[in-house]
């Protein structure tokens, strides 16, 4: 077994929450774009065993929170924008790099 495959697996035993369940693989993702072309099949074999095992204690780990009454965290988006480009109307982009008057201003020579 490749020494980057030993690695993997101790980490996904130790820090499952580096391995995201959203169907990102988290910080990891890189490092693991197309495994399954590059590394011998008794590796993939292993990994694709250590996901199936981190999933199933996710869906325990869930199961056993609604259980006892927790709510799931739910992920939020959050958007800084604020000001000018709060909503995107003044930004020239917007509109096709079109010059776009803002107060104050003037479009064109004198």
């Amino acid at each position: 077994m490749e020494t980057g495959t030993q690695i993997i697996l101790q980490r996904m035993k130790d820090n499952p929450e580096e391995f995201r369940d959203d169907g990102h693989l988290g910080k990891w993702e890189k490092a693991l774009l197309g495994y399954k072309d590059i590394l011998p099949k008794e590796d993939v074999e292993a990994i694709d065993a250590a996901f199936k095992q981190m999933n199933i204690d996710r869906f325990n780990e869930l199961v056993l929170k609604t259980l006892a009454g927790e709510e799931p965290k739910q992920q939020t988006i959050a958007y800084k924008a604020s000001g000018r480009y709060a909503t995107g109307w003044t930004d020239p982009n917007v509109f096709g790099h079109a010059a776009v008057k803002g107060e104050g201003q003037m479009i064109g020579t004198l």
